[in-house]
């Protein structure tokens, strides 16, 4: 159905999806995203089908867990740079 409805190969869907899975965990449950996302005019439902994900995928609630936007300067709405919970 993905397939049909994007237009994106089933074998490239399940390679991106056996790669998210493979690197959710304790270890690396955070998902980012950068300015782009926020700017597209799908941003939104993006943003929506990624904290979807993340819920999921059990890393809602763990530390570190969630959707983190990733910005590349401090004047922009977001990460400021100063985070304690990055690596």
């Amino acid at each position: 159905m993905v397939e049909e409805v994007t237009g994106c190969p089933k074998s490239t869907f399940m390679q991106v999806a056996e790669t998210v899975l493979a690197n959710s965990g304790r270890d690396a449950p955070r998902l980012e995203l950068r300015v782009g996302w926020t700017q597209h005019t799908c941003g939104p439902q993006m943003i929506g089908c990624c904290a979807l994900l993340q819920l999921l995928l059990g890393n809602i609630g763990r530390p570190g867990g969630g959707v983190m936007a990733l910005r590349g300067h401090a004047s922009i709405q977001g990460f400021d740079g100063c985070s304690d919970t990055l690596p």
